[in-house]
């Protein structure tokens, strides 16, 4: 069974996506337009329980880590998210994605390419034009090229469920309007110790004080920079299987969520790759 969310959005002003050509690494941002904010997502959470102790979170100052608390309760809570096994969405109809985050198996899909990953191993195989990738050098690249989009594309997706994830490091900056007008309150979100392919990156990410949900971000590309290179909204709440996510970031397109409660066919392959 599955719960599957299909939305029709109205296409925004905000700043569209960079071709992504055959899996390339998508963690930086080419000239004028880019791809992605990306930054914090290598913490991959790989295992589906949370960290076992304060100890093991990102740091925050004690106003932001109360803050981040209520999101993740608002959101459901990290009992309902550690229940959620299988996920799977489109980003921004470029790449599919499918989730294991018990194992930590991933399948990323684009154009005629589809690659079996583990986050945790450096295991797997591909297909070009269901056709499997033989040459070492090449399956490599594929593997690391699909990790690092894999990387990028779930912090699209899941970013408020990582503000406390290890290397980061979030303050409580107050309060601000986001640009339909409403008062947020705000988290300045960065990363310690070089976690992340792109630490120097940072985040303003504005939770409604009407909602309790984050509805919009900033990313700056360097963290020193004092205009955003993006900015735009988390909207489009839904709950699906006991958590909320968004489903949408501007730009009208359909994100594809669904929570599986089986195993889907497609990670078949998947556990195959790992052995």
């Amino acid at each position: 069974m599955e719960t599957n969310r299909n939305i029709g959005l109205l296409a925004t002003s905000s700043r569209l996506l960079a071709p992504i050509i055959a899996l390339s690494l998508a963690c930086h941002a080419p000239p004028k337009q880019p791809d992605a904010p990306c930054g914090a997502a290598q913490t991959q959470d790989s295992a589906h329980s949370a960290p076992a102790n304060a100890a093991q979170l990102g740091w925050a100052d004690p106003q932001a880590a109360a803050l981040a608390a209520e999101v993740l309760e608002r959101m459901g809570g990290a009992e309902a998210w550690n229940r959620t096994r299988w996920i799977e969405w489109n980003f921004f109809d470029r790449r599919h994605h499918h989730w294991d985050r018990w194992t930590g198996d991933i399948v990323v899909e684009m154009d005629d390419q589809r690659v079996w990953a583990n986050l945790n191993s450096d295991s797997g195989r591909a297909e070009i034009g269901a056709v499997p990738v033989t040459d070492p050098v090449q399956l490599k690249q594929m593997l690391s090229a699909a990790k690092n989009t894999w990387i990028n594309d779930a912090y699209w997706m899941f970013m408020p469920y990582k503000l406390r994830d290890p290397g980061t490091r979030l303050v409580h900056a107050g309060f601000g309007e986001m640009a339909d007008g409403r008062s947020a309150q705000v988290l300045e979100l960065t990363f310690e110790g070089g976690a992340g392919n792109t630490p120097q990156n940072r985040y303003l990410v504005f939770v409604a004080e009407d909602s309790g949900l984050v509805e919009q971000w900033s990313f700056f590309a360097n963290a020193a920079d004092e205009e955003a290179a993006l900015v735009g909204p988390w909207t489009d709440w839904f709950e699906t299987n006991g958590i909320w996510l968004s489903a949408s970031r501007g730009r009208g397109f359909d994100w594809k969520i669904a929570i599986h409660t089986a195993e889907p066919a497609v990670f078949n392959s998947a556990s195959q790759a790992n052995e």
